[in-house]
């Protein structure tokens, strides 16, 4: 892993587990082509899933901006909207503090763990135990926020927060649905290729 991978993790992990999903969430999503596996095949068919996933992979990414370009506007166009989200966020919050989660001293530590991963001459055992501290909290964080997200008053107040955002979103740019569908569609074709790509190596491990 390296540093700057590991610099934005942690950097990352404070706020992503928190982070309370709008409409659509593809809007919000990490490049796939970071996270998904890649394909391994040297051989002219692997190369050619290999070259197909890497266009979808764009056309993924170019759908993303144009979602998060709309929804900042509904943002930015709808006061009420971000009244909601913070609402909601704080509600996530307080549900995780009364299950026992308590997100701040998680937030707390890894803020500290990104202050103490940037300083000099850092020896490479240093290193890995931040990373490997930052990767329980950012556990921590995410294991809490899953149970939350389990309350019917959250699952409500999401639900209402969705479904104002996406209207925000549509009165904005009226292809939203249409951009959402197309995203999903791409998504559904960068499954199958890697699929693909995996079947066909078990298969010629045979």
């Amino acid at each position: 892993m390296s540093q700057r991978m590991v610099r934005g993790l942690i950097i990352a992990a404070a706020s992503a587990a928190l982070s309370v999903a709008a409409v659509p969430a593809v809007a919000q999503q990490p490049s796939m082509s970071k996270g998904a596996p890649q394909l391994k095949h040297e051989s002219k068919s692997g190369s050619a899933r290999k070259q197909e996933l890497q266009h979808v992979q764009k056309r993924m990414q170019s759908l993303r901006q144009q979602l998060g370009q709309i929804r900042q506007a509904a943002f930015k166009h709808n006061p009420k909207l971000k009244k909601e989200q913070k609402h909601l966020s704080q509600l996530v919050r307080s549900t995780m503090k009364k299950h026992g989660d308590d997100p701040a001293p998680h937030q707390k530590k890894l803020k500290q763990l990104r202050a103490q991963f940037q300083k000099k001459n850092l020896k490479k055992g240093q290193r890995q135990k931040i990373v490997q501290q930052a990767q329980q909290e950012e556990h921590a964080l995410r294991s809490g926020y899953r149970k939350a997200l389990q309350d019917k008053g959250v699952q409500k107040a999401q639900k209402q927060f969705r479904h104002d955002m996406l209207a925000a979103m549509k009165k904005q740019n009226p292809k939203t649905d249409q951009l959402i569908a197309q995203y999903r569609k791409e998504r559904k074709q960068m499954i199958a290729i890697l699929t693909q790509g995996h079947g066909g190596a078990a298969h010629g491990k045979r």
